[in-house]
């Protein structure tokens, strides 16, 4: 049986302050962006997408 992967390290801004930011976790394929006070659900972007958004700001 196929082992699944481990569940994303969650990251905030050393910027965030009262709670209110955006968490974000690497894996090894994925890139996941969630609200801190929506943590059910996350955006998923391939590496090389969030690199291009990350290059356009």
């Amino acid at each position: 049986m196929p082992q699944s992967p481990p569940p994303p390290s969650w990251h905030k801004s050393s910027r965030s302050a009262g709670g209110e930011c955006v968490e974000v976790a690497r894996t090894e394929t994925r890139v996941h962006v969630r609200d801190s006070k929506t943590r059910d659900h996350s955006l998923q972007f391939d590496h090389e997408r969030w690199r291009a958004f990350l290059s356009s700001l």
